[in-house]
């Protein structure tokens, strides 16, 4: 019995060492997983930092795009502004010219009856 005791002992023994084999090889199998997992996790980070750091300029560039622009939109309305200031106060210019305009015909066609009528007291004198 002590024969067959050892040798199901032997044969437990072997087949513990089979599954111990067995199970390293997964456990090495794993280890080789997680570790080319990990070097996937850092690959991604830096893929990541770059990402977001040409996330980063591009916001600038376009921040800075968007200041320039609204500068020009702002400047663009000043003159705007300037312009319908100048062109009022022309418009006031002009204005006043057509009235000192209509004043001086007045005179002038005035003058002209004044004269018309002085001729022709003259000439009703001379008779």
């Amino acid at each position: 019995r002590t024969e067959a005791d050892a040798a199901n002992l032997e044969f437990q023994l072997s087949e513990s060492r089979k599954a111990n084999e067995t199970n390293t090889q997964e456990l090495n199998t794993v280890k080789n997983m997680f570790h080319e997992s990990k070097g996937q996790v850092t690959s991604l980070k830096h893929q990541f930092s770059h990402a977001k750091k040409v996330q980063e300029v591009v916001i600038h560039d376009l921040q800075e795009k968007l200041e320039s622009a609204t500068k020009a939109k702002l400047d663009f309305l000043k003159r705007v502004k300037n312009g319908d200031d100048e062109v009022a106060c022309l418009k006031s210019q002009l204005n006043k010219s057509k009235d000192i305009s209509n004043e001086a015909k007045l005179k002038v066609t005035s003058l002209k009856h004044q004269l018309d009528n002085a001729k022709k007291v003259h000439e009703r004198d001379m008779k």
